[in-house]
């Protein structure tokens, strides 16, 4: 077996290899940098919807930290993780729910998701189904001030200009993403004068 591998790998998905708790991500190892990063500077980070669960390796990234913090993670997908990834769930605050995000019902999921979030406290919606740009239009209306939208495929399948619609929203930390080669775009909800 070739173990020889760069920093490139990384940042980039040349390899099958990145996993979290054994369950592939879509996301480099280089996301978990600059989230882990976001974590720890914003320690009242206690909620977390997930748009896109995939195989769930990214899922269970934010089970671990919301369960060192005493916070939540709800995620959506229209197909099912493996069964073994339901068992490995189980020992995190990670809720599934196999629903199209664009559906009434994956809607009122969230807005009482949110309603459950103490003033004192953030949430965090990352957006990385099958339609960035409408899921961030569609979710970040539903931040409060200081909440955090993130976005997977960053100049890939969301683009500045689909953030034009979003005036409510600024860049937060993009240059740290941009760096580490995440392709993470990431935005917090403007507070309120």
């Amino acid at each position: 077996m070739n173990y020889k591998h760069n920093i490139e790998d990384l940042h980039t998905l040349r390899t099958s290899f990145h996993e979290f708790c054994g369950f592939f991500m879509s996301q480099t190892y280089s996301v978990l940098y600059c989230l882990g990063r976001v974590f720890v500077f914003n320690r009242n980070i206690k909620y977390i919807v997930e748009i896109g669960t995939g195989q769930g390796g990214l899922t269970l990234f934010f089970g671990v930290n919301m369960l060192a913090r005493g916070g939540k993670v709800i995620s959506f997908d229209i197909s099912r993780p493996l069964p073994q990834w339901f068992v490995a769930k189980k020992k995190f605050p990670i809720k599934f729910y196999q629903l199209d995000v664009f559906g009434e019902e994956a809607a009122e999921i969230v807005e009482n998701f949110i309603k459950e979030v103490p003033k004192d406290e953030k949430l965090l919606i990352f957006c990385d189904g099958g339609n960035k740009p409408k899921e961030m239009l569609k979710y970040s209306k539903m931040l409060r001030p200081g909440d955090f939208i993130m976005a997977h495929d960053w100049m890939k399948e969301i683009w500045e200009f689909n953030v034009k619609d979003m005036p409510y929203l600024e860049y937060y930390e993009q240059n740290m993403f941009d760096t580490h080669k995440t392709r993470v775009l990431s935005m917090k909800r403007k507070l309120e004068n």
